[in-house]
């Protein structure tokens, strides 16, 4: 999920001190989330300390240009009751139809898989996928990755015949150190790693 003036899950178009893409909310190891800053110049405000990542524990308080928000525990029939007409897995796929333009042949990664980024801008960042296709690249309306020597859309992980599979989306990725093809597509296993740019990514795979 990010946060921006121009680009967003949630938009502050109206306010100035909000970048064009201003922040994304991440998910950590320990299962908590986190509020990171997408490069932008005024970062986020926690009690009136200019920080740039944010821990989303309950009862935080943080803000984002001219906008205050506060971080609310909530259980599933509360998130239920907020959006009645649509179940999350199909807010999820209206999301993705609407934003990326991707069709919903959307199949769960067996195993799940979890990118961690090692070096470069994103690391110590990680990402968890439970379905697939999903795309990552430095303009990618879906995983935005902070690698500006790269494709917009970088590489593609979606579940093959008998195991997830990355999908080369440029001549400039490697795979295991080994530069790999436009439309190259490998099977993943767990350790794998995949270099773009001045980035490095690990993957993990997740029973």
């Amino acid at each position: 999920m990010t946060i921006g003036r121009k680009a967003g899950d949630i938009l502050l178009e109206n306010d100035p001190m909000v970048s064009s893409l201003h922040g994304r909310i991440i998910g950590r190891d320990d299962g908590r989330f986190m509020l990171e800053d997408a490069g932008s110049q005024n970062q986020f405000l926690v009690s009136g300390k200019q920080v740039p990542k944010v821990d989303l524990n309950s009862g935080v308080i943080f803000q984002v240009g001219q906008s205050m928000f506060e971080v609310l525990a909530v259980n599933t029939e509360d998130v239920e009751k907020l959006s009645p007409e649509k179940s999350w897995k199909e807010t999820i796929f209206s999301l993705l139809e609407k934003n990326h333009g991707m069709r919903l042949d959307l199949r769960p990664l067996s195993p799940c898989v979890r990118v961690d980024c090692l070096l470069g801008a994103n690391a110590d960042d990680s990402w968890f996928l439970g379905f697939g296709p999903r795309l990552f690249g430095p303009l990618c309306e879906d995983i935005e990755i902070l690698e500006m020597n790269a494709a917009d859309v970088a590489f593609e992980i979606r579940q093959g015949d008998y195991a997830p599979c990355l999908i080369s989306k440029t001549n400039e990725l490697f795979y295991n150190k080994s530069l790999i093809k436009l439309g190259e597509k490998v099977n993943l296993k767990d350790g794998d790693e995949i270099g773009l740019g001045v980035s490095l990514y690990k993957i993990r795979l997740i029973e």
